[in-house]
């Protein structure tokens, strides 16, 4: 028999742990262990305690959160401050600036305690896509408290149970459901029994779709759609102006599509206003972030709203003078943008740029800022890794992020195209004699990358080389807003000439999910985007 695997059960506002009684026993049919925990007064603190009576049940055996209405956003909470096996939210209540939701008649709470629980709500959401775990949210389609359109900002699964209302215990429909997608957690394949599972989950089933999204296996249980949930990270390209013509860059490649433009403040201050929940915003795009003259104006502006603000540079115009008075305004890390450190191999991918100086400044980036590598590799410069992790080694860097050429103008250059597998295996035995690890280009679809790095680490060539005709990682165009000098929306990073509409003309929620990102989602999903097929993160 394998180990049973818990369930830990978190009411909602007003309620006890007998609302979980049909859900307890159904849990139970399938070999888990269900325990409802008993939840204080909110007059004795708020949720905050409840979080904490969560957090203290936790231990090193893995468990599953499940919660109810505010119960759910107590367990999200947990789920995010420390590891569970898996997270199931029953109508979390969303709160965003421009939607609050209204509590239940009767709730019997003071005043003090209802704005406890408004401001826990509130910092719950935002900070919701730090939740790095199998995750599902339910909602029916009569809840009066949590709107499905509402609830499908929030960055989990989304099922939507119809006909249910917020009481959604009293729904069979929803009960099916929760057992199949519990079930499927990688938790519960390793820890019950194999038969249980594979008896239920082969049952014929009809009720509840998964809303406007399509099943996607490969990427770590996620289940994407045409919608997405408000960002969680900003790319922000302030200027296009460049002192470089670096051999691999779009700008580069199509100087005829690239108007020489810099971001206006007002309409960063704009763009900033309309997504209070973001949390991540990188300075970064086709042109040199430094060349912005209201550089560390912008990063005050971001850092003062609680992101974290990083810059990604050549590196030319990188001074310690420069970046202590950005670190001032609230830079937190800077990375810099570094393909060999061979003086002549780095002046011809670089368009004659002068790598003695990008290098003192490597070196002298002032106390109190993070510094990174982030290193392209080709055919060109394949051997150049070893000495880039010597560099990375040398300044105590403990890791280098590495990544294969993207753009179909480069695929020739490409090491996916290119038999570079000797050179490469050098420098990745470099790395492991140097202690340094080799991040690949799916960390950016690690929500925490403290928790879940591994899945991108370089230990192979082909690792690097490799590329997807179906989609398995990229998340970017769910999680990531790219934003052109211009003030125009893009659909990625790498698609930096595509745009979907400029954010000083409409709203940007009215273009985040506007026909231009849902199609874009559509063609990622389907494999029919011939920027994506190239791109060494799909």
């Amino acid at each position: 028999m394998k180990a049973r695997l818990t369930a830990l059960l978190v009411h909602g506002m007003g309620a006890s742990p007998s609302w979980w009684e049909p859900i307890v026993t159904a849990l139970g049919r399938v070999g888990l262990a269900a325990r409802p925990l008993v939840m204080p007064s909110l007059e004795e603190g708020g949720p905050e305690i409840w979080r904490d009576e969560v957090l203290a049940y936790i231990g090193n055996e893995p468990v599953i959160l499940i919660g109810h209405s505010l119960g759910a956003a107590v367990c999200m909470e947990a789920a995010r401050i420390k590891p569970v096996s898996g997270l199931v939210l029953l109508a979390c209540p969303p709160f965003f600036s421009d939607f609050t939701p209204q509590p239940p008649p009767d709730t019997g709470l003071s005043v003090t305690a209802m704005a406890r629980v408004a401001r826990f709500l509130r910092a719950a959401c935002a900070n919701a896509s730090q939740v790095a775990t199998e995750s599902v949210h339910f909602v029916g389609t009569a809840d009066p408290w949590v709107p499905v359109e509402q609830a499908r900002r929030l960055p989990f699964p989304l099922v939507v149970i119809p006909r249910a209302g917020h009481e959604l215990n009293r729904s069979a429909n929803l009960t099916a459901q929760l057992l199949r997608r519990v079930l499927s957690f990688r938790s519960a394949v390793e820890r019950l029994e194999p038969g249980v599972r594979l008896d239920y989950l082969s049952r014929p089933f009809r009720g509840s779709a998964l809303h406007g999204s399509r099943k996607v296996p490969a990427v770590t249980g996620l289940e994407l759609g045409e919608c997405a949930p408000p960002p969680a990270r900003l790319d922000i390209e302030v200027t296009t102006r460049c002192q470089l013509k670096c051999r691999a860059c779009a700008r580069t490649l199509n100087p005829h599509r690239v108007q020489i433009t810099d971001l206006p403040s007002s309409l960063f201050e704009k763009l900033l206003n309309e997504l209070p929940l973001v949390e991540e915003l990188f300075f970064v795009g086709l042109g040199e972030p430094l060349l912005h003259p209201d550089l560390p104006s912008l990063a005050g502006l971001a850092a003062r709203r609680g992101m974290r603000v990083r810059l990604v540079t050549n590196g030319l115009l990188a001074t310690p003078d420069t970046l202590a008075r950005l670190r001032d305004a609230g830079l937190s890390e800077v990375t810099f943008s570094l393909d060999s450190t061979d003086e002549e191999l780095f002046r011809k991918l670089r368009g004659n740029a002068l790598l003695p100086t990008v290098l003192i400044n490597f070196r002298s980036v002032p106390a109190g800022l993070h510094k990174s590598i982030f290193t392209t590799l080709s055919a060109d410069n394949a051997g150049a890794l070893s000495g880039i992790v010597d560099l990375a080694a040398e300044q105590g860097l403990p890791a280098v992020a590495v990544s294969d050429l993207n753009f179909a103008e480069n695929q020739s250059r490409s090491l996916a195209q290119n038999n570079c597998a000797a050179l490469i295996e050098k420098g990745i035995t470099r790395a492991r004699e140097r202690k340094v690890l080799l991040v690949g280009p799916h960390f950016h679809e690690t929500p925490d990358v403290v928790r879940g790095y591994r899945r991108s680490l370089i230990r192979t060539a082909a690792d690097l080389a490799r590329r997807a005709s179906l989609h398995r990682h990229c998340l970017a165009p769910w999680r990531v807003a790219v934003i052109g000098a211009d003030g125009s929306l893009m659909p990625c990073d790498c698609a930096p000439l595509a745009t979907v509409g400029k954010i000083r003309e409409t709203p940007f929620d009215k273009l985040w999910n506007g026909e231009g990102m849902r199609a874009w989602r559509r063609r990622v999903l389907e494999g029919t985007s011939t920027d994506c097929l190239v791109c060494p993160r799909y």
